[in-house]
């Protein structure tokens, strides 16, 4: 494990000093996010007429509703992560199996290339042939 940091942090107006083995900049990070959490409570109709306990427990359910929404969009997240996945592996396969199938195209044509060029010669040849026969 790496070195524990302190943090000197203000929540809810009340200054802290915080430690954890994150950068300061992290612990900086979840103390804005607690302030945003309890500003968010606040603007709740009736809030400030609860009881401590109730406030508390009214932010530890809004926090816990956040981690449920993040935990399930990184599940969905992994889910789209893994349909590409299998995706770009089928393409890659595609691909592979049209790289194939231009070699031995490119084989075909290397093989058949002489006899077309002969066929068009030939057939030039025969044009010719023609012409001269109806000149005659």
């Amino acid at each position: 494990m790496g070195t524990k940091n302190d943090a000197h942090v203000v929540i809810n107006n009340k200054e802290f000093v915080i430690c954890g083995y994150e950068s300061s900049e992290y612990l900086q990070k979840v103390a804005a996010y607690l302030n945003n959490k309890i500003a968010e409570c606040k603007e709740i109709d009736g809030y400030q007429n609860l009881e401590r306990d109730m406030k508390n427990f009214m932010l530890e359910i809004n926090i816990v509703d956040d981690y449920f929404k993040a935990q399930a969009k990184a599940a969905e997240l992994e889910a789209e992560n893994s349909r590409k996945e299998n995706e770009l592996y089928q393409l890659k396969h595609e691909f592979i199996a049209l790289k194939e199938k231009l070699g031995k195209t490119k084989e075909e044509l290397e093989q058949v290339g002489p006899a077309y060029e002969a066929a068009k010669r030939q057939i030039k040849r025969l044009e010719e042939e023609k012409r001269y026969q109806t000149k005659k």
